[in-house]
């Protein structure tokens, strides 16, 4: 079996249903499956389509007032999220990540 070649940053390698898949996964988030050969042009076109379009998300430094991200990062600077033991902050954060996708959408909004 040859050997597996080094993989970019951000690509996981995974094995199901014996066969291997290649994602990429920034900040917890899958962001996008990759052609089945990692030496392949095809590969490498698809990893700097995902991480162009990484680099190109705004970076704000603060969120629009309102927002679900604006509602998150209230809740983290608050007492009560302050108060709870590390690992349950940690857990919260786990969870509230999975929100980053709807973020930026109005909280009032989101049912």
């Amino acid at each position: 079996m040859p050997p597996t070649p080094k993989l970019p940053r951000y690509v996981e390698r995974n094995r199901a249903k014996g066969r291997v898949y290649y994602n990429v996964r920034y900040q917890g988030q899958r962001l996008g499956k990759l052609p089945d050969n990692p030496e392949s042009p095809e590969f490498f076109e698809a990893y700097a389509a995902i991480m162009r379009r990484i680099t190109n998300q705004p970076k704000s430094s603060t969120p629009e007032e309102g927002s679900l991200r604006w509602l998150i990062t209230e809740y983290k600077s608050s007492p009560g999220y302050l108060r709870l033991a590390a690992k349950t902050r940690r857990d919260y954060e786990r969870e509230l990540a999975r929100l980053r996708p709807i973020d930026s959408f109005p909280a009032i909004d989101i049912k």
